[in-house]
């Protein structure tokens, strides 16, 4: 699950620093109030299935103050890629 997990929020988890904001995929919408309803503390949550340059450059933006906490459409391609890393 651990690799599966890192394979796919790698992929999709988006930085933008620029503006201050980490879009996270829908399926973390979904599911983030079984972490706490914020969105902080479900990308704290995804952090350590992300590379380590994303989790600095999360940490950077963390430590720097607020940061906007997005969330992509659903997609079927989130789908289907899970589905996929899932079988093997």
């Amino acid at each position: 699950m651990d690799a599966a997990s890192f394979n796919f929020l790698s992929a999709q988890v988006k930085i933008d620093a620029k503006k201050r904001s980490v879009f996270l995929p829908y399926v973390c919408n979904v599911y983030r109030s079984d972490f706490g309803s914020d969105g902080v503390v479900c990308l704290s949550h995804c952090l350590r299935f992300l590379e380590e340059h994303d989790q600095l450059s999360v940490a950077a933006l963390l430590d720097n103050g607020v940061v906007s906490i997005k969330f992509l459409k659903p997609s079927e391609v989130f789908h289907a890629s899970l589905s996929e890393m899932l079988a093997v």
